[in-house]
């Protein structure tokens, strides 16, 4: 796993890499959830500051390691919880289905942990990394532009991680290991 150090600002202020590490102070802390919060902070999500909590569901359960596809799915389906129901709800996946179908969770990190699990228990690992391939279950049988945004998404991110001086999130289209 890549692992970097982080202080107060750990995006602005990072020291080269070297075979994927950063020292800037004595905290770790995993490149991706710097990647992801900065993600969520350019879009002035409520996901701001979960970083962490995506990437640590991500790795308990076994999800591809560029943990994109659940702030992927975040993005086309409520643009990060920028609706006002979806953070009532701390439903920024749409999960569950729409008006009374859709879950309440009591927080963000219970909705990431139950998605994230559900994910790649019930779907796999596979449709995490081709999200078209999940779009008809997902989202239902007339969503045809769903997973091409999902996908779209998970690649921006991945260049957000590259424009932050970091690797890409997103090695190849396959399943890859740790």
């Amino acid at each position: 796993m890549n692992f970097f150090a982080a202080n107060e600002n750990p995006i602005s202020q990072r020291q080269p890499s070297v075979k994927g590490l950063a020292t800037v102070n004595s905290t770790s802390i995993d490149y991706r959830a710097v990647v992801l919060d900065e993600f969520f902070r350019r879009n002035d999500s409520p996901l701001y500051g979960y970083g962490k909590v995506f990437v640590e569901k991500c790795n308990q359960y076994n999800a591809p390691y560029d943990c994109t596809t659940l702030p992927a799915i975040a993005w086309v389906e409520t643009r990060l919880c920028g609706y006002s129901f979806s953070h009532e709800q701390r439903n920024c996946w749409g999960f569950g289905g729409s008006n009374e179908n859709r879950i309440y969770f009591k927080d963000y990190e219970e909705a990431i942990d139950l998605i994230t699990n559900r994910l790649v228990n019930a779907y796999g690992p596979y449709y995490m990394v081709n999200p078209s391939s999940m779009q008809k279950v997902y989202c239902g049988p007339h969503c045809e532009s769903w997973g091409p945004g999902v996908q779209f998404m998970r690649y921006q991110i991945s260049k957000l991680s590259e424009e932050l001086g970091y690797p890409p999130l997103i090695r190849d289209d396959s399943v890859y290991k740790r």
